[in-house]
C-alpha cells in the first residue's frame, strides 16, 4: 500500500502547477480581477462532467486499484524506446482499451463512468512515458528548430506580410481577443498530457473565431483567409516546439470531437503555410477522419509500424544536412528490416 501511494503520488506531482488548462492555479486566482477575468475567458473548452485528474489520482491510490497500478508499472518498464510515433500510439491505445474495464472493476472505481476513468488512465500512462514520446526522435527536434528559424525570419518581414495586414484590420477589442488567443497557444508547451495540450489549441481557436472575422475578411470558399489568420496568430504567439506539440497531441490523444480534430488540422495548415514541412504532418490529415476516428495514414500501417517515414523521398544528395545522415541510415535499416519481415525473413541482399 505504501508503494502504491508513492508510485501514484510521484506521478501526480510531476505535472506542472495548474494541473489542467483552466484550473484555478493556471487562471491567475492570486492575481487581480482583470487578470482573472481574461484568464477565465481563455478557458473556454467545456470539461467532461465529473472529470478531475486530482480526483482520479486519489481514487487510484486505493488498494483495490493495486492490480491495475502493477500492470501500468510493467507496461511502462517494458515499453520499447525506439518505436515510431504511430507504433507507440497504437501500443498505448491498445493497452488503455483493455485496462479501462479492469479499473472499473476496482471498488474505488465501481461507480465511475468509463470515459472519465479512461481520461485519467490516458493522462497517467502518457505522463509516465512522456520522455519516450515527446521529441524523442531527433527528426522532431530538427523540425522544431527549422520551424523556429523560419518563424524568426517571417517575423522580421512581418510589416509587409499578409499576416500583418490581417492584424492591422483589427479593432481594439479584436486585438485584445487576438492577444488572448496567442497567450493560450503559448500555454501548449506548459502541459504534457495530450488532453491538456488539445484544450489549449482548441481554446486558441475559439478565441480566434470570436474575432468576428466576417468583418475583417471577405469570405472565400477554401478557408484560406482563416488559415492566414491562424498563421498570424502563430507569428504573434511564437509557440515553442509547435511541430512536436501538434504531432504529439494528434498521436496520443485518444478522444477528439470533430471540432477538436479540425482545430489541430487548421493549425497544421497554418504551420505549413508559414514553414512548409520537411516531415509528414499527421495532424494535417485529421479533417479526413470519419465518425470520430483519426484519419487513415497515407502509408501502409506495416511500414509506419516499422518506423519508415519516407522523409527523404524528395531530397537530393546535395540537400542533405550533416545531421541528417545518421537519420537517413537509420531509415534505410528500418526499411530493410520491414522488407525482411514481409518476405518471411528470407531477404538477405538486394543484389538480385
Amino acid at each position: 500500500f505504501i508503494y502504491l501511494n508513492r508510485y501514484v503520488t510521484a506521478m501526480a506531482d510531476s505535472e506542472p502547477p495548474g494541473d489542467e488548462p483552466g484550473s484555478s492555479s493556471s487562471c491567475g486566482v492570486n492575481g487581480d480581477a482583470e487578470t482573472e477575468e481574461k484568464s477565465a475567458e481563455a478557458s473556454l473548452v467545456p470539461r467532461e462532467s465529473g472529470y478531475s485528474y486530482a480526483h482520479f489520482v486519489e481514487r487510484f491510490k486505493h488498494p483495490s486499484a493495486q492490480a491495475v497500478v502493477n500492470e501500468i508499472r510493467d507496461f511502462v518498464n517494458d515499453f520499447p524506446a525506439n518505436l515510431s510515433r504511430l507504433a507507440a500510439s497504437r501500443r498505448i491505445q491498445g493497452f488503455l482499451k483493455q485496462l479501462t474495464p479492469k479499473l472499473l472493476q476496482a471498488d474505488a472505481f465501481s461507480s465511475e463512468d468509463g470515459e472519465v476513468a479512461g481520461e485519467g488512465l490516458e493522462k497517467f500512462v502518457v505522463l509516465k512515458l512522456y520522455k519516450l514520446l515527446f521529441r524523442h526522435d531527433p527528426a522532431d527536434i530538427r523540425e522544431d528548430e527549422r520551424a523556429e528559424q523560419l518563424l524568426r525570419e517571417a517575423r522580421s518581414k512581418a510589416k509587409t506580410s499578409p499576416m500583418q495586414e490581417v492584424v492591422a484590420k483589427f479593432t481594439p477589442k479584436q486585438r485584445e481577443a487576438f492577444e488572448a488567443a496567442a497567450a493560450e497557444l503559448r500555454k501548449v508547451e506548459q502541459y504534457r498530457a495530450p488532453r491538456d495540450k488539445l484544450s489549449c489549441f482548441a481554446n486558441a481557436i475559439r478565441l480566434s473565431e470570436n474575432l468576428l472575422v466576417e468583418r475583417v475578411f471577405t469570405a472565400d470558399a477554401n478557408g484560406s483567409h482563416w488559415i492566414t489568420l491562424l498563421a498570424a496568430l502563430i507569428l504573434k504567439a511564437s509557440p515553442s516546439n509547435l511541430y512536436s506539440n501538434l504531432e504529439f497531441t494528434t498521436s496520443f490523444r485518444s478522444r477528439m470531437t470533430p471540432e477538436e480534430r479540425k482545430s489541430l488540422a487548421d493549425f497544421a495548415s497554418a504551420f505549413v503555410l508559414l514553414c512548409g514541412s520537411s516531415q509528414r504532418l499527421t495532424s494535417l490529415e485529421l479533417n479526413d477522419g470519419r465518425d470520430g476516428d483519426k484519419a487513415s495514414p497515407a502509408l501502409p500501417l506495416w511500414l509506419m509500424d516499422a518506423g519508415v517515414t519516407f522523409n527523404f523521398e524528395d531530397r537530393n544528395a546535395e540537400d542533405l544536412l550533416f545531421g541528417e545522415v545518421e537519420e537517413l541510415l537509420d531509415e534505410y535499416h528500418k526499411m530493410i528490416s520491414a522488407l525482411r519481415d514481409l518476405n518471411g525473413g528470407r531477404l538477405k541482399t538486394f543484389d538480385t
